[in-house]
């Protein structure tokens, strides 16, 4: 997870507590000037419990009777207390806090383990930084539609379309499964357009985020008007979605091919792909271009890369986007 992310949903939380106490302490003035006895019964609480711990702390032996009426005592004034403020007007439960989740007290945690309100913040902040999160509702595993492959063996390749995708869908799957673990850092997705390199990058999105790993799609048109930007400022990469480029833990660049073959642009994608290969960061880049136009586009610095540390799936068959026009 990015650490800027963990210190945001911390700091979300920081802030919910600061609102309880707040609050609590905004309702406890109110009652005080309106029902003057209550303060009277705090201030006894807080007498009666000082009292039983200095009493089982000088007669150890005694401990467990001491806890025994300090409960009691205790029952006793917070019933007053409650009995005073239902009289008043007052919900019984007005001076208690108001957390937004009830289980994990508004903390993020529970014993130590993560609590299903932070997993469920994070998966939202994730969509947030995705660029995904409107696109992933109809792009997913539910929506990938076997049926637009052939099952005709392709003679080139000895395999129908429909089996090529279902093999690509199997180690999909699998690296899904062993993300944290996988060796197979990064894919590279090539073929002509319209055979589902984009959909599939969406539905590996979908399935990574909602577990809560840090995902960002860009095309590579985005990708590097973001960094050319930013190299105009002067910014020194500080901004978070430069930060997100090297940092996410899978950057999903789209469209690889379609930027200008400049200087700055061949650079760039070099110092996105080293770094991020360098801190053990996966990628997955798809592209239009075979093989063959990548090792000749583009410096061997860069091909070498998408060559040797990417593990490489052929997209063919016929264009999915005019079957679906079609039918």
């Amino acid at each position: 997870m990015n650490r800027e992310i963990a210190l945001q949903i911390m700091r979300e939380y920081e802030k919910k507590q600061d609102d309880i106490a707040r609050d609590i302490k905004r309702k406890t003035q109110e009652v005080y000037s309106k029902i003057p006895l209550i303060e009277k019964i705090d201030r006894e609480l807080s007498r009666s419990s000082l009292y039983f711990i200095k009493s089982a702390f000088h007669n150890p032996e005694r401990s467990k009777e001491y806890v025994i009426e300090l409960k009691k005592k205790i029952n006793q004034l917070k019933q007053k207390k409650i009995q005073l403020l239902i009289a008043n007007g007052f919900p019984a439960d007005y001076l208690q806090p108001k957390y937004q989740c009830s289980d994990c007290r508004d903390t993020g945690f529970i014993q130590g383990k993560k609590c299903h309100c932070y997993k469920r913040r994070l998966v939202e902040i994730c969509y947030e930084k995705s660029n995904l999160k409107d696109v992933l509702k109809t792009h997913n595993f539910e929506n990938f539609k076997l049926d637009y492959y052939s099952d005709t063996v392709d003679p080139e390749h000895g395999i129908s379309p429909r089996q090529n995708m279902e093999d690509i869908l199997q180690k999909v799957h699998r690296y899904i499964e062993n993300f944290d673990k996988s060796d197979d850092y990064n894919f590279l997705f090539y073929g002509k357009s319209g055979l589902g390199k984009t959909f599939l990058s969406y539905c590996i999105a979908k399935e990574l985020l909602d577990r809560g790993y840090v995902v960002l799609y860009l095309t590579a048109t985005d990708l590097f008007d973001i960094l050319r930007t930013y190299k105009i400022n002067d910014d020194d990469y500080t901004d978070e979605r430069i930060q997100l480029i090297f940092d996410s833990d899978l950057l999903i660049l789209d469209d690889l091919g379609t930027e200008p073959f400049t200087g700055f642009n061949m650079q760039e994608l070099f110092n996105v792909i080293n770094k991020r290969q360098l801190q053990g960061k996966k990628m997955i880049v798809s592209t239009n271009l075979t093989l063959d136009e990548i090792v000749s586009f583009y410096p061997e610095r860069i091909y070498s890369r998408l060559l040797g540390n990417f593990k490489q799936f052929y997209f063919f068959g016929e264009d999915i986007r005019l079957k679906k026009r079609d039918i």
